[in-house]
């Protein structure tokens, strides 16, 4: 990794990194800016090639996750308006494509993503839940995580999936 910068001011980074941790392997190549002076802000631009999701599901253990994702994310802005962009391919042939954005630094966090599954299998990405061939079309609005609390309108239109034994 290359850092070029002031930590009063701003930080250009440019890497390409291999994480191994217990087993897990995960590989990022891109560059970065992140702005430290005044409000946060972030211009993010990687490829995973790929990146573990055993190891980001160690930050949210019950998530269940395994296996990996390779592709594209591109991440742009403060952490109150935070652009997303990602295409990411899973090992079983799977992908998963998002664009929107998220409000991280609320107290209520906020989302506004759309979403694409290509014959998106549950069990190659987390141990919760059956087996699923899912193709949609998906997108998410809203404040909040607890369904007690939560603001947010949801809607998914599902073609030619499976969900177990149930086909849609």
């Amino acid at each position: 990794a290359t850092v070029n910068g002031n930590t009063d001011r701003e930080l250009a980074i440019t890497a390409s990194i291999d994480h191994r941790d217990r087993g897990a392997l995960s590989s990022i190549e891109g560059k970065a800016t992140v702005r430290l002076a005044g409000a946060p802000w972030y211009d993010i631009d990687v490829t995973t090639k790929p990146v573990s999701l055993v190891e980001v599901g160690r930050f949210v253990p019950a998530a269940g996750l395994i296996g990996s994702a390779s592709g594209p994310v591109r991440l742009v802005g403060a952490p109150r308006n935070l652009h997303v962009d990602a295409d990411l391919r899973l090992a079983d042939g799977g992908r998963f494509t998002t664009r929107g954005t998220l409000d991280l630094a609320s107290r209520e966090k906020g989302y506004d993503l759309a979403a694409r599954l290509y014959t998106l299998n549950r069990r190659s990405v987390t141990t919760k839940g059956p087996v699923t061939s899912l193709n949609a079309v998906a997108m998410a609005r809203g404040r909040g995580f607890e369904p007690a609390t939560m603001r947010a309108t949801l809607a998914a239109d599902l073609s030619t999936s499976r969900w177990d034994s149930v086909a849609v």
